[in-house]
């Protein structure tokens, strides 16, 4: 079974388009519990100033880099996600007469 036939997208943009879409995880990126169990966020999350550390799909451990310009996460089945790129869409989509490269 491919992952197109599961997520609904390419491995490759499953995790962006979920980090993007920003609801309706199956895991919390934050704690990797799952969604139905998952405890109140700490604050620093609620407030958008932590990288996202597990999978929303899976809930597998990601790899995590901090940068200086926000962050970089990549999960092993997903594919990757970098917060300049997820912010740069959500910024698209607020502003639909905005100039696209």
């Amino acid at each position: 079974m491919t992952e197109k036939s599961v997520h609904g997208a390419s491995g490759a943009a499953a995790l962006r388009d979920a980090l993007f879409a920003g609801a309706d995880y199956a895991f919390d990126p934050f704690t990797g519990v799952p969604a139905g169990e998952a405890p109140r966020r700490f604050r620093a999350a609620e407030l958008g100033l932590e990288a996202p550390r597990y999978c929303p799909l899976c809930g597998r451990r990601m790899i995590t880099q901090v940068l200086h310009t926000g962050w970089r996460s990549k999960c092993s089945r997903h594919g990757s996600a970098e917060s300049a790129e997820i912010d740069a869409a959500r910024e698209a989509a607020r502003d639909p007469f905005a100039e696209h490269e």
